[in-house]
């Protein structure tokens, strides 16, 4: 009897009206029940919207946010000696002709070069690898060394290095360098054959005209022989 007088009270405080006997009247407790199922209805509902949202993955239509490009200076050597000054330097990520070429620039005095700009649109390649490229209209030519792809407004130094002539890019023949050492000589060669030419030229001319008098000549007649009578 005490323990249903007490329970009558603590429903009591609830707001639930007791039962001659202390235990609420049925429709509360189907109500209490009907409460709780609804609130874990709505709990297993927004868990499954949840998990399905993150399954999906972000919407296909909406282009990836924007993000800064990184930039390059630095020099360029081709088997230890500088480049003329003029060749293209450019920089891609993972392959130049299916996705990202960035634009190229021309390589100053002693080989150096500023501006180089990797800014892809595509937030993906974070951490790809850049290739760079000595380039014509004939080819490219890689440089031994690769970095990757920060996308965080980043200002690096480089120190390029390749190990192929640039004749391996095809097209004319590079003009010989300031300060080779052939250009000089050339004109000093020429001269020294063309004298050697002309002296042997004068020669031949000479012996071909004492050949030609002396064969020209008139020669002495040999002596007929003389006949005695006979006696």
């Amino acid at each position: 009897m005490a323990w249903q007088v007490s329970e009558g009270r603590r429903y009591q405080r609830l707001g639930f009206a007791p039962t001659r006997r202390g235990t609420p009247r049925g429709d509360v407790v189907v109500s209490i029940l009907n409460r709780k199922a609804i609130a874990l209805t709505l709990l297993v509902a927004a868990s499954v919207t949840s998990l399905s949202a993150l399954a999906a993955g972000p919407d296909p239509g909406v282009p990836p946010r924007p993000f800064l490009p990184d930039y390059f200076f630095g020099t360029v050597l081709v088997q230890g000696s500088v480049p003329p000054a003029g060749t293209q330097l450019m920089a891609c990520i993972d392959d130049c002709d299916s996705v990202f070429a960035g634009a190229p620039v021309r390589l100053g005095e002693l080989g150096k070069f500023s501006g180089l700009t990797v800014g892809p649109k595509d937030e993906t390649l974070i951490n790809h690898p850049i290739r760079f490229y000595l380039v014509n209209e004939h080819g490219r030519m890689p440089a031994a060394e690769t970095v990757s792809f920060a996308g965080a407004l980043e200002l690096k130094r480089l120190n390029l290095t390749f190990h192929r002539p640039l004749s391996s890019l095809g097209g004319p023949p590079a003009p010989p360098a300031v300060g080779d050492w052939v250009v000089p000589v050339l004109p000093k060669v020429a001269l020294a054959l063309g004298a050697a030419l002309a002296v042997a030229g004068g020669t031949l001319l000479l012996v071909a005209r004492r050949r030609e008098l002396w064969w020209g000549r008139p020669r002495p007649s040999a002596p007929l022989p003389t006949v005695r009578p006979e006696t």
